[in-house]
């Protein structure tokens, strides 16, 4: 029989449910297998009980929309002059920020998500700058590759460039244990989804 863990808390909240004090959640190989009153949980020998004490225990939260590439940024773009102002700002800014800025801004944003917590995120980004501290970071991840341009004249360069970037990241995310999700059209390989 394989052992269970009962979790026990001065509030768990289900969210599928109301509240419950003096709380419980059994997991079993990393899975929730009961929840609820501590007066009602499984207690022998092949459970192990961990009393986390006055606090509140929840799962985690999911951040559906976040641009981690950005943060080196953080209040250093005015989002009050429209749209394609706001995005040209930011371009500029970007150009003159250093590639170790970014990196060092994404991952204090990625640990203090974590520290909030946060278990999962949906990044969207352009660089995909941010895939390597997310593939380290144990969060469940999605990144998005977001393509902008206002020329259409430049769609094409645009489309090449961005083909490059995916290519760049999964031989990053290759070489260093991690695997790539999407293939070549951005769509979720078969067995991976």
């Amino acid at each position: 029989m394989t052992a269970q863990t009962v979790y026990r808390a001065a509030f768990v909240l289900p969210v599928t449910s109301a509240p419950i004090r003096d709380g419980f959640v059994a997991m079993t190989d990393g899975v929730v297998r009961s929840v609820g009153p501590v007066a009602e949980r499984l207690t022998g020998a092949s459970v192990s009980e961990v009393d986390l004490g006055k606090t509140i225990l929840m799962p985690g939260f999911v951040n559906a929309h976040t641009h981690l590439e950005l943060s080196h940024l953080a209040g250093a773009v005015s989002g009050d002059r429209g749209f394609v102002p706001w995005i040209e700002e930011q371009s500029r800014l970007r150009a003159d920020r250093s590639a170790d800025e970014m990196r060092s801004a994404i991952e204090n944003a990625v640990a203090t998500m974590k520290a909030n917590g946060t278990a999962a995120i949906a990044d969207v980004s352009n660089s995909l700058a941010a895939a390597g501290s997310l593939k380290d970071s144990n969060l469940h991840a999605l990144i998005l590759h977001e393509i902008l341009g206002f020329d259409p004249s430049s769609a094409k360069t645009v489309m090449t460039q961005s083909g490059e970037i995916r290519a760049a990241a999964k031989r990053s995310l290759s070489a260093n244990g991690g695997t790539a999700d999407a293939n070549e059209n951005g769509e979720a390989n078969p067995s991976e989804r």
